[in-house]
């Protein structure tokens, strides 16, 4: 195997998105996504696997996502994510498919038990009680938890930025509950066997308004859109991501 670590680059690939390659000629990010597709582009690779450095992922749980590539597209799939304990709108599934019914329910009941209130430090949000800010909407939570009514609130009072607001990641007591939850069970499902491309959940109902993008799987031509379109891309390219899923009316696959 072999690999690079791309760091301090300039852009080499400008014609992706000459005008946020001009805006953005010193961001080290985008520089290297500029780069990764022009790599891709001369090797003729049809799909784009994005892993950040903090997302540890089963060597079987990889190579099933990475041979999953044609199945989701047949399928329909925008974008294919792999069930990670806090990844959105993964957390559920996750829950579901991995954890016990005790502790599925002790997760639950801590999205339940969370604020519906926001406060932001302005490029995040995050659960609190007694807010502020009277321009960030409150939003119900359910209980018992249910994340199909949780985003369908959230989708009508937030811009589509702020449609991955969620106690999994904006509650800390969430946040390590279910990372410890997930922790118990590195030892005996780690070197899980997988079959050669996973089983494949399509949100045909488009349920999941929006997905954070700290590991996807997606067609080269459908992220080469992405990075090419006008609204590109403020902060990182992940709500360019959903809007571009929105517009084209393609779903998010787990």
């Amino acid at each position: 195997l072999g690999g690079l670590h791309w760091c301090g680059s300039v852009n080499r690939a400008p014609k992706f998105n000459p005008r946020l390659a001009e805006s953005r000629n010193t961001d080290n990010y985008f520089n290297k996504v500029f780069m990764m597709l022009a790599i891709a582009e001369h090797e003729n690779f049809q799909w784009i696997l994005s892993v950040d450095d903090d997302v540890f992922l089963p060597p079987a749980s990889l190579m099933s996502l990475l041979r999953s590539g044609a199945m989701a597209d047949e399928r329909g799939c925008g974008v294919l994510l792999p069930l990670t304990q806090n990844g959105i709108p993964s957390t559920e599934t996750f829950a579901r498919s991995w954890l016990s019914e005790v502790d599925r329910a002790e997760l639950f009941r801590c999205f339940a038990q969370s604020s519906g209130q926001f406060c932001t430090d302005g490029s995040l949000m995050h659960n609190c009680w007694n807010a502020t800010d009277d321009n960030i909407p409150a939003v119900p939570v359910p209980d018992p938890w249910d994340e199909v009514t949780w985003y369908a609130s959230v989708k009508e009072r937030f811009a589509l930025r702020w449609w991955k607001n969620h106690p999994v990641s904006g509650n800390m007591s969430c946040m390590l509950l279910v990372l410890n939850l997930a922790l118990k069970g590195v030892d005996s499902k780690w070197f899980h066997s997988l079959s050669e491309a996973g089983n494949i959940m399509v949100d045909s109902e488009f349920q999941y308004p929006y997905f954070a993008n700290n590991v996807f799987l997606m067609r080269f031509d459908r992220y080469v859109r992405v990075m090419a379109h006008p609204d590109c891309c403020q902060g990182t390219d992940e709500r360019a991501m959903n809007q571009v899923l929105q517009e084209e009316r393609v779903p998010l696959c787990m």
